[in-house]
């Protein structure tokens, strides 16, 4: 046994007999290991002996907060440290996250009643509605709203149903991020995915995406929008059911959104492992058709493999086994692991992150296409491309230019 000594900033000597623990995650920057530790899935029950550990080596305090707000977790991570060592912390250090805290839960509980607002709106007019992500995923996974950060509300509604739910959003004070010509959104609702509306009340600003697909079209994840609606089931946010997806398409989709973005946030893990939970049986065998379905296998088995290397969460045997035997997939997890454990905040490099979307990708029918959906996403029109300039119809193709002249202004200011 060994004794750790914390002695705070108002001379209070906190003493905590602990035993002696080996890594829970190898391989990290003491300031990610202790972390992670505070994250794993067995937390309290393994971990709390080890971060005791690395407390009393010591740690870079400043580091460790800015590294749990830039992966989202900070919240989190808090919660999970009262009840348990959150004595040992610097007076100061518990008393930011006390704050921020604080903080969350206010902000939280604000973004809620707007979801709330918006979902009754639309469902009102006659607009079915699925949330995705947000506080109903705080919610659902965490028991506690405050829980989980989150952006902006991402709802999904049909394709033919997406002007008319502009329309009530923007009749409630909402605006789109650029004001389009009515041929202009009819071009941008066929070439992209979601529309991002937002509107400013006192000190919070509301960012609402409405999707009518789960994904652009350019990426490799091959389920029809329509099946969605399929898929669904309905959770309770204060007194108000809202529908959602289904536990096995959710979790499919948190691992595809978790690859489009290069795994760079630890939240989307904690999200992942929560989620995988909750999964029956029967939410695992759909899990793996709906994965051999839309071709999107590889993106499943890195992010499940993801959530075991760091999360330590232990999969069904037949999970595990998908998992194992993608070779391809688990060079990829270590790769983003190394990443994680680093301690590093920056985004992938440019080529890595290119080699890993394509990497991801099962076929070489796909990996050919990765590229070429990379290439056009990098040449496709966005609305900020069309509120740089107003080009008349005819003239539509000319954004092709304007795209690229309008990137290189920007990155050279």
């Amino acid at each position: 046994m060994i004794k750790t000594h914390a002695i705070h900033e108002n001379g209070h000597d906190s003493t905590v007999k602990t035993a002696r623990e080996g890594p829970i995650v190898s391989g990290a920057s003491r300031e990610m290991e202790f972390i992670l530790t505070v994250l794993h899935a067995n937390w309290p029950e393994a971990g709390p002996a080890r971060a005791g550990t690395l407390i009393e080596i010591g740690l870079d305090w400043r580091l460790v907060l800015r590294l749990a707000i830039h992966h989202g977790v900070i919240d989190l991570f808090f919660d999970n440290l009262r009840g348990t060592i959150v004595d040992l912390l610097p007076q100061s250090l518990t008393d930011s996250l006390q704050a921020n805290s604080q903080l969350s839960a206010h902000k939280n509980l604000y973004f809620s009643s707007e979801l709330i607002h918006i979902v009754s709106l639309l469902e009102r007019g006659g607009i079915p509605v699925i949330s995705l992500k947000g506080p109903l995923l705080g919610s659902y996974l965490y028991d506690n709203i405050s829980l989980r950060p989150f952006g902006d509300l991402d709802l999904v509604v049909r394709k033919e149903d997406i002007l008319r739910a502009k329309t009530i959003l923007v009749e409630e004070g909402f605006r789109p991020i650029s004001m389009l010509s009515a041929d202009d959104e009819k071009d941008y609702i066929e070439s992209q995915f979601a529309l991002t509306l937002t509107r400013k009340r006192g000190d919070f600003q509301t960012v609402a995406e409405l999707h009518w697909a789960l994904t652009h079209r350019f990426f490799s994840f091959k389920f029809d929008p329509e099946n969605v609606w399929t898929m669904t089931e309905h959770l309770k946010l204060s007194d108000t059911t809202i529908t959602t997806l289904a536990r096995p398409l959710l979790l499919l989709f948190l691992c595809v959104h978790g690859a489009k973005h290069d795994w760079n946030r630890i939240i989307w893990l904690c999200d992942v492992v929560r989620l995988a939970q909750r999964m029956t049986d029967e939410d695992w065998k759909t899990f793996e058709h709906l994965a051999n379905q839309t071709r999107s296998v590889r993106m499943a088995t890195v992010g499940l493999g993801l959530g075991q290397q760091l999360m330590g969460y232990t999969y069904p045997e037949g999970i595990l086994t998908l998992i194992n035997s993608d070779a391809r997939g688990q060079k990829w997890t270590t790769r983003l692991a190394q990443h994680f454990k680093s301690g590093e905040t920056n985004k992938l490099p440019k080529l890595v992150s290119m080699r890993f979307q394509t990497g991801v990708r099962e076929s070489v029918r796909d990996r050919w296409g990765s590229y070429w959906q990379q290439f056009k996403l990098l040449i496709s029109p966005t609305e900020s491309d069309r509120s740089f300039i107003k080009l008349p119809r005819l003239l539509y193709p000319l954004y092709y230019v304007v795209r690229p002249l309008r990137v290189i202004l920007q990155r050279t200011r």
